[in-house]
């Protein structure tokens, strides 16, 4: 006959389990993607796709919004300027 406390006991060991790998993905997904704030700039990065990491860079005192390419396949670390975003304008009817 099943005992009540070993099926909690099992119920509880089976969402340890689920909550411990929820919090350790968690913070793998964070720490691929750091945020700096200096003065009126805050810069983080980001990966469009397999090939493809930006820098993206905010001058919170001209509300704008820069998006550069970083181009490691030519060596030479060089980054690209792709776009740039008025945020003024993006959350004007915000």
């Amino acid at each position: 006959m099943r005992d009540p406390k070993n099926l909690t006991i099992a119920i509880l060991c089976v969402l340890a389990v689920v909550f411990g790998a929820a919090v350790y993905f968690a913070q793998t997904a964070s720490a691929n993607s750091a945020v700096t704030r200096a003065g009126d700039y805050i810069i983080f990065t980001g990966q469009v796709d397999n090939g493809t990491d930006m820098l993206y860079v905010i001058d919170v005192a001209e509300g704008k919004m820069n998006a550069y390419e970083l181009a490691p396949s030519n060596n030479t670390g060089s980054m690209v300027l792709r776009d740039q975003i008025n945020l003024q304008q993006v959350f004007a009817n915000k």
